[in-house]
C-alpha cells in the first residue's frame, strides 16, 4: 500500500450500487472531523452502566464481532444474569460468515465462548425473537435489523450491549439501556486494499468492467488495468459491504458525508 505523507490520506468513495472509486486526497478537514467523532465516542463510553448494575443483557452484532462480552463474564465481571441474543442476530452472523465474512465466524464463535462461560457464572442464555423476513433482510443496511434488536431489549427490560456507535446513539435516543462498549477493531485484509501497491494513487471500481488504477507520480500518471476479469455487481456489493461493516464498528471510520447516490467514508487514511 502506498505510503503519505502526513497531510495526504487515500479515499474511498462510494457510489451507486455499481461503482465506486478510491484515490488519493489532502484533507485536513477529515482529520478535525474524526477527532470530533472521537470525541463523541469516547464520552458516550464514559456514560456506559455500571456492569454490577446490570440484571439482562441483549448483545447486538457488532459486540459480538468484538468478542468482549465473554471476556467480560470469563473475569466473573458479569454473573447472575440473563444473556438474550435475537434470533435474528444469528441469521445475521450466519449471512456473513456464509459470505466468508471474517465478521461472521468471529460473532459465532464468540456466541459459543459465552454459551461455554456463562455455565461456569450463574448465567442464563437465551435465544428469542423471529427469524427475520426477506424484507427484512433486505432492510438491513438501512438500519432494519438493528432497529429490532432494540426493540428486543426494550421489551425485555434488557440492557442493549453494542459496540456500533450509531446504534448507541439511536437506542439511548429512544430511552433503550444502552452500554456503548467503545474498542478498537482491526479487520484484517479488506478486499479493498489489495487493488493498491506503493505507487497507485487512485483504483476505480465499476461493474461490467475490468477494475483500473491510477499509478505513477503527479505529472506521471498512467492507467493500469488490473488484470482481465471484469468486475460483477455482486463484487462490487461486497466491497461495499465490508467497507461499511468497518465504519460501523472501528471507532477510527465514520461516514463524513451522506447524500442520495453517494456516501463518502473516512475509514482510517483511507477515503
Amino acid at each position: 500500500m502506498k505510503h503519505e505523507d502526513a497531510a495526504e490520506s487515500k479515499g474511498l468513495r462510494h457510489q451507486p450500487r455499481t461503482e465506486f472509486s478510491v484515490g488519493s486526497v489532502r484533507s485536513t478537514h477529515a482529520a478535525m472531523s474524526q477527532e470530533t467523532h472521537e470525541q463523541k465516542k469516547e464520552r458516550l463510553s464514559e456514560s456506559r452502566r455500571e456492569l454490577g448494575d446490570i440484571k439482562k443483557i441483549v448483545p447486538d452484532t457488532s459486540v459480538l464481532i468484538h468478542g468482549e462480552l465473554s471476556a467480560l463474564i470469563g473475569q466473573g465481571r458479569l454473573h447472575d444474569i440473563e444473556v438474550i441474543i435475537p434470533k435474528m442476530v444469528i441469521d445475521e452472523l450466519q449471512a456473513q460468515a456464509s459470505r466468508a465474512r471474517e465478521i461472521g465466524f468471529k460473532g459465532l464463535e464468540e456466541v459459543k465462548r459465552i454459551r461455554e462461560a456463562a455455565k461456569e457464572h450463574n448465567i442464563t442464555v437465551r435465544f428469542t425473537g423471529q427469524r427475520p423476513t426477506i424484507e427484512e433482510i433486505q432492510l438491513a443496511k438501512k438500519g432494519r435489523i438493528d432497529a429490532l434488536i432494540r426493540d428486543a431489549a426494550e421489551r425485555e427490560g434488557a440492557t442493549l450491549f453494542t459496540a456500533d456507535y450509531v446504534q448507541a446513539l439511536v437506542g439511548e435516543a429512544e430511552g433503550v439501556a444502552v452500554n456503548y462498549l467503545r474498542q478498537k477493531v482491526k479487520i484484517e485484509g479488506l478486499k479493498i486494499e489489495g487493488f493498491f501497491d506503493r505507487d497507485t494513487q487512485s483504483v476505480h471500481l465499476k461493474a461490467g468492467v475490468v477494475p483500473l488504477a491510477k499509478k505513477g507520480r503527479p505529472g506521471a500518471i498512467q492507467l493500469v488495468k488490473l488484470g482481465d476479469k471484469k468486475l460483477t455487481e455482486e463484487d462490487i456489493e461486497q466491497l461495499m459491504d465490508e467497507v461499511m461493516s468497518k465504519v460501523r464498528i472501528d471507532p477510527a471510520s465514520f461516514i463524513e458525508i451522506g447524500k442520495m447516490g453517494a456516501t463518502v467514508v473516512q475509514m482510517g487514511s483511507y477515503r
